[in-house]
C-alpha cells in the first residue's frame, strides 16, 4: 500500500459517516496511485446533526398460555356425544333420567292375577271375621303370621294357635258389630307376595262410624297358596 488517504463510506447502524483520514507507512513496491474505497450506504448520506431517529414500536406477538392450550386440546379430543332426537320432549326427556332397572310395578300384566289373588284373600278375610268365623279366618292367614298393633308384636306359628285366641269379646266392648274396608291400594308386587295400603273403617249395629284406621297388609303365596302374613295396623 502507498501512503494514502484513503476515504472510507460506512453505515454505523442506521446513521452514515465519513472516516477521518489516516496515513499508513509505506511499504516497498508500492504503488504511489490514491485509492479510495467507497461502501455504498443504502441510503443517501443524511447530516446526523439535523436527522431525527424514528422509534417504532413492534406489537409484541401473541401468545396463549399454557392452561389455555391444555384447555383448547382438550376441546379438541373430547368425544362428540349426539344429543337424541326426542331431547325435546318432556316425556321422552324424563325417561331417559330414569334408571336401567325396571322396578316392579304393581299394575303391570304379569302381576295382575297377584294381585287378583291378594284382593281376594282380603275379602274373605273381612267376611270371616265379619261372621266371627275363627276356623275361616285362621284360614286366610299365612304362617307364621305377624302383626303389629298397639306398640306390640304377637306372632302365630301355626293356624290352631290363631284360631285359639279370638279378639270378639274385646271388640264388643267398644261397641264394634262389623267392619269395612274404605280403600286398598296395592305399593308392591310380584308374583308371589303382594302389599297393599289399606284403610278401615269400625261401625257399630246402628252403622255408625267408631274408628277409621290405616294398615298394611303383606299377602304371599307359598306353596301355591295365598295368605295374609304380616299385618302392620294402627288401630287399636
Amino acid at each position: 500500500l502507498c501512503s494514502n488517504q484513503l476515504s472510507y463510506v460506512a453505515t454505523e447502524g442506521s446513521l452514515p459517516y465519513r472516516a477521518r483520514e489516516a496515513n499508513f507507512p509505506v511499504l516497498a513496491g508500492s504503488c504511489q496511485t490514491h485509492r479510495t474505497r467507497k461502501i455504498a450506504p443504502t441510503e443517501p448520506p443524511r447530516n446526523p446533526d439535523t436527522m431525527t431517529r424514528k422509534t417504532t414500536h413492534t406489537r409484541p406477538a401473541h401468545r396463549i398460555s399454557s392452561a389455555m392450550a391444555l384447555l383448547l386440546c382438550a376441546i379438541l379430543v373430547a368425544p362428540i356425544t349426539p344429543i337424541p332426537l326426542h331431547a325435546d320432549h318432556g316425556d321422552d326427556a324424563d325417561h331417559a333420567h330414569q334408571p336401567s332397572t325396571t322396578p316392579t310395578i304393581s299394575n303391570t300384566s304379569a302381576n295382575d292375577a297377584a294381585v287378583a289373588a291378594a284382593m281376594t284373600v282380603l275379602d274373605d278375610f273381612m267376611a270371616a271375621f265379619n261372621k266371627r268365623d275363627m276356623a275361616a279366618w285362621a284360614g286366610t292367614l299365612n304362617y307364621p303370621h305377624v302383626r303389629f298393633a298397639s306398640g306390640e308384636v304377637k306372632v302365630w306359628d301355626s293356624l290352631q294357635e290363631f284360631a285359639a285366641t279370638p279378639p270378639f269379646a274385646a271388640l264388643s266392648k267398644i261397641g264394634w258389630d262389623h267392619s269395612a274396608w274404605l280403600s286398598r291400594d296395592v305399593i308392591l308386587a310380584s308374583a308371589a307376595k303382594v302389599h297393599i295400603a289399606t284403610v278401615f273403617q269400625r261401625s257399630d249395629a246402628n252403622n255408625q262410624t267408631i274408628g277409621v284406621y290405616e294398615s298394611l297388609y303383606i299377602v304371599t303365596r307359598i306353596d301355591d297358596r295365598w295368605g295374609i302374613q304380616a299385618r302392620s295396623s294402627l288401630a287399636p
